[in-house]
């Protein structure tokens, strides 16, 4: 970069050249004046546009000083927030607690005289069941704990009582104490508790106390099985049975809980508060370091621009191409074709002016020994006279500082 700003220093030397080359140049003309518009000498034009370029690249300049300063003032006390990082700077603590755990071993329990309980598991109070053992057989409530673990048993009465009464064979009844009629002889064989037996069974439906006399069958009726033989003849017949009363032995059963709750200390560590180090000081120092060195990118490219980018107008004086008189060649080069070898840099078409100006300035040169024919007017001679001096008569316009060679 100390190259091309030492060029644009050159530069501005030349410039001084041709500005002392115009002044030598320039004498007082006659009163008959031609000024060619391709003759001109954009010494104001190159002056201002190398003015508008150096403070460019100047204030480009200054833009990376300045961001440079940042970074290194935002590193430093970057380093002196990081240096300050501490532990210390962070809360902690941890408590102790009680939480509820099953207790060692297999939970008991006593139910009240006449009852059993037989443990089956344990488990959390959010499942217990809400009946206590130890008031059997009066169910009592109790108070579940769904952190808390709970014993679980099945209770049974040790004695049971009687209940649902149904239709038995009486155990008093002797079916040898019936007899046949007179002239049978009745031997009993068997009984069976289901009438329907006998009839399938093929059984006389007949008492042996009345033969031969139909009995209507039970078919849910216990029957005493005779053979008789007499006067009569051999044949088979059958006894009611006479029934009682029996019943089936019952007992009060259900499901129980035991609180079986203990507890265990632990340590809980509480939310970590603070913060190690300033973070939030820390994170705008490293936004604005990073916002700084995109700023250095940013300029250098645009001093780069300057002297590497193709354009087709330059900053101040716009398209030079387009500007009658001075008769800078851009061939085939515009705003829309920057692609074409026509094209120049910015710095690159400043020097096309300047070379304009260096060629211009030296077509209007005078031999010295024709100096007193062309004071008096015996001969034609070239002078640079500025736009100034050459309005309002021989020019209309033109800008400010420029020279033209005229006759």
């Amino acid at each position: 970069m100390s190259t091309r700003i030492l060029f644009i220093s050159l530069l501005s030397l030349a410039l001084i050249a041709i500005s002392g080359s115009v002044a030598l140049a320039q004498q007082s003309p006659g009163e008959n004046i031609t000024c060619p518009l391709d003759k001109e000498v954009p010494v104001g034009q190159i002056i201002n546009q190398l003015e508008y370029t150096n403070d460019q690249i100047l204030r480009q300049l200054q833009s990376i000083d300045d961001a440079a300063v940042r970074i290194l003032q935002n590193g430093k006390s970057l380093t002196e927030l990081t240096a300050g990082c501490q532990t210390s700077n962070c809360n902690s603590d941890c408590r102790s607690e009680d939480v509820p755990t099953p207790c060692n071993g297999t939970p008991s329990t006593s139910c009240t005289p006449g009852y059993t309980c037989t443990y089956q598991s344990t488990v959390p109070g959010s499942s217990a069941p809400n009946t206590s053992c130890t008031t059997l057989p009066t169910t009592g409530s109790m108070t579940i704990n769904p952190s808390g673990y709970y014993g679980l048993f099945g209770w049974r009465e040790n004695s049971g009582y009687p209940c649902n009464p149904y239709d038995c064979p009486d155990s008093s009844f002797n079916p040898n104490a019936y007899y046949c009629t007179t002239g049978d002889n009745c031997v009993y064989q068997n009984y069976t508790h289901t009438g329907q037996e006998i009839i399938s069974g093929g059984y006389s439906r007949q008492s042996c106390v009345n033969l031969p006399n139909n009995l209507s069958i039970n078919a849910s009726s216990t029957y005493a099985i005779y053979q008789w033989s007499g006067v009569h003849g051999a044949g088979w017949c059958n006894v009611l049975w006479p029934t009682t009363t029996c019943y089936d032995t019952c007992y009060n059963e259900g499901g129980c809980s035991v609180d079986w709750t203990c507890t265990t200390q632990v340590c809980r560590q509480d939310a970590c508060s603070g913060q190690a180090c300033n973070f939030t000081e820390i994170s705008a120092k490293m936004n604005t370091i990073s916002q700084s060195t995109q700023t250095i990118r940013d300029s250098n490219q645009a001093i780069i621009d300057i002297f590497d980018k193709k354009v087709a107008e330059l900053p101040l004086l716009g398209n030079i191409c387009q500007i009658p008189g001075i008769g800078v060649v851009c061939d085939f080069c515009d705003i829309f074709s920057l692609i074409f070898t026509g094209c120049k840099t910015e710095i690159e078409t400043i020097l096309s002016l300047l070379q304009k100006s260096l060629t211009n300035v030296k077509d209007c040169w005078n031999d010295p020994a024709d100096y007193e024919k062309i004071i008096s007017g015996e001969k034609s001679g070239k002078f640079l006279m500025s736009c100034e001096e050459l309005r309002p008569g021989v020019l209309k316009e033109c800008y400010p500082n420029n020279f033209f060679c005229c006759k």
